[in-house]
């Protein structure tokens, strides 16, 4: 969503443009990347608010996709100091925030911060090039549209589970083309952090310390749409709402140790499937 998104809907893009992902999270970088490339777009990635400042002063660069909670300097910290460069044309660089908030009233930060739009995490394919299209100038438009079938492919995982498994990748094999190796990536890196996570939020939950919970629980939620492990999708956001808000907090230790077992249980499901 943007600011300026009414007029430009159904647009296309006439060249091949340059992104710029700040966003810290390996299984959300690969995902973006991925669909970036299906795009024809070329893409850099950097970890964190500061190495995105230094690609941006290396290089030049279209759009910024900026994750809002990032180390070190978050998303809103990192726009505002691009708003103050002296190179006019970074400075003006279109910015589009990546957000796993949904809760009403946040885009007004992002705006403030001199963002152009915003996009929630999970995203389908068309809504990410419908929201590089929305911040683009005109010059860099066309009257046609990206082909349905591409803008239909979805991003993030389907609302049901298929058969006894705790998670499903059938929209994962859709963004994947012919690719093969993008699935297993994927699930790699899955395996590799998120039941490590899912393990410190019961510690965390242990010792009291809500900040970390909010945080863990945040960090798991998109990976968790992604392989759509539908039974755990509303604990891991009421986790991160009430640990946020401080609300509620004897409901959190039950829900965290469930979206533990939960996640052990789907990795081990991933192992045996994938031979991982």
């Amino acid at each position: 969503m943007s600011q300026n998104s009414q007029n430009k809907q159904g647009r296309g893009i006439n060249r091949k443009i340059k992104i710029l992902l700040a966003e810290d999270n390996d299984i959300n970088q690969l995902l973006a990347n991925k669909i970036i490339q299906h795009f024809g777009f070329e893409a850099k990635t950097a970890d964190n608010g500061n190495d995105a400042l230094q690609l941006l002063m290396e290089d030049d660069f279209d759009v910024i996709l900026m994750d809002i909670q990032m180390p070190e300097k978050n998303g809103i910290e990192t726009s505002a100091e691009i708003r103050t460069l002296t190179d006019e044309k970074k400075r003006n660089i279109p910015i589009i925030a990546l957000t796993a908030n949904a809760l009403k009233g946040e885009e007004k930060k992002y705006f403030a911060a001199g963002m152009n739009g915003y996009l929630t995490k999970p995203f389908k394919e068309k809504e990410l090039y419908e929201a590089i299209v929305n911040v683009l100038p005109e010059e860099y438009l066309t009257p046609a549209a990206p082909e349905e079938e591409d803008q239909e492919k979805v991003a993030v995982a389907s609302d049901e589970t298929k058969g006894p498994k705790l998670y499903n990748l059938d929209d994962l094999r859709m963004i994947q083309k012919d690719d093969d190796s993008f699935v297993l990536n994927i699930l790699g890196l899955f395996i590799q952090n998120v039941p490590k996570n899912a393990s410190e939020l019961v510690i965390a939950c242990d010792n009291g310390d809500w900040e970390k919970v909010y945080f863990l629980a945040h960090k798991m939620k998109s990976s968790i749409d992604l392989v759509n492990i539908v039974s755990i999708k509303d604990d891991v956001r009421r986790v991160e709402l009430n640990a946020k808000t401080k609300a509620n907090l004897e409901e959190i230790p039950e829900k965290a140790a469930n979206i533990n077992a939960i996640v052990q249980r789907a990795t081990d499901q991933m192992k045996e499937e994938f031979g991982l």
